[in-house]
């Protein structure tokens, strides 16, 4: 990885232009890092967790109700097409132009494009009272909502989050502003201190066996979020669902890998395994008001900051599990 100089991003008729104040680091990023990703090709910039400022608008009709210059905006990374058949079927998430229409050249930058394309649809006014680095979570916050409403969870059900990342955090606070009775599982002792914050149970997989049945009346849990992309994360999903419980594979998973599943699981406990990935754009709008609002906290997950220069140290350092979550400052100060 290297940091140098290039031209802003060239703006076509219709175009934003924000100035980054803040774009947090993504275990994706970290991941595309250390072995790289299908949907970005090096050379590549990353990053994709932006808050930032408008410097630049379009004066035409696709701009009527849209951000203007000095605007504050949360910047969704990319857009789903609305048209074709997934969109048509409510499933923009496997739009196959997903990513057509996306941010230039990635958050980790000072300035980024927004296409004419979005529409608009991509910037999110952020309320007074919001600074730009809880704001830069809202893609993820919005990636969780979309796990969360997916599996269908509702007030009083019993919740296993396994993983003690943000992402993992993330969706055990949406379960519980959902009204569900939440437990998670973790190994990493820092990691889950901030993570018991507010939630029914907390489990160290790094010294005991984590067993639900116990807390569940000997069911299991109704939906179990897996959110570390690991073979015993799995393991130890599938072991503590309840019979036609849910289990959702939330985490990325390596392309190739596998797990043996037990069919009569399936059959006769009427079990349902799925995955979730991504956002919708009303997903991304909904985060933010869930972050704005305060229903949950997230300010206390960006435990490290980095200026623009040191972003290959946040990378590493994300890699290596040192705090929860990394935020690159292009323009440093506070935010």
């Amino acid at each position: 990885m290297e940091i140098r100089e290039e031209p802003l991003p060239p703006l076509e008729k219709g175009d934003w232009l924000i100035k980054v104040i803040a774009s947090a680091v993504c275990a994706t990023d970290a991941k595309t890092y250390l072995r790289g990703h299908p949907f970005k090709k090096p050379p590549a910039v990353l990053g994709h967790e932006v808050a930032g400022v408008v410097v630049t608008a379009p004066r035409t009709i696709n701009n009527k109700d849209g951000p203007r210059e000095g605007d504050r905006v949360a910047v969704a990374p990319y857009i789903p097409c609305g048209h074709c058949y997934w969109c048509s079927n409510d499933q923009p998430t496997q739009c196959p132009n997903l990513f057509a229409v996306s941010i230039e050249p990635g958050g980790f930058a000072e300035y980024v494009r927004v296409p004419a394309a979005t529409g608009g649809r991509g910037l999110y006014h952020l309320p007074g009272s919001l600074d730009y680095a809880e704001a830069s979570l809202t893609e993820p916050v919005a990636c969780a909502l979309h796990g969360i409403e997916a599996s269908r969870i509702r007030a009083g059900q019993t919740v296993f989050v396994i993983g003690d990342g943000p992402m993992g955090i993330l969706l055990a606070r949406l379960a519980k502003a959902f009204g569900a009775r939440v437990f998670l599982s973790g190994m990493l002792p820092h990691r889950l201190k901030i993570a018991a914050q507010g939630l029914d149970g907390i489990f160290d997989a790094s010294r005991e066996e984590v067993d639900l049945r116990p807390c569940t009346q000997g069911r299991g849990a109704d939906v179990v979020l897996i959110a570390a992309g690991v073979q015993e994360a799995i393991s130890q999903g599938v072991r503590n669902v309840r019979r036609g419980g849910i289990v959702n594979f939330f985490a990325g998973l390596p392309q190739g890998m596998s797990f043996p599943l037990e069919l009569e699981q399936v059959h006769y406990g009427e079990v349902i395994f799925m995955g979730t990935f991504g956002f919708s754009p009303g997903q991304f709008a909904r985060a933010l008001e869930f972050i704005a609002s305060r229903q949950i906290h997230v300010g206390d997950l960006l435990t490290e900051r980095y200026p623009l220069a040191a972003t290959e140290q946040a990378l590493k350092d994300t890699l290596a599990g040192k705090g929860l979550k990394g935020l690159i400052l292009p323009w440093g100060g506070e935010v």
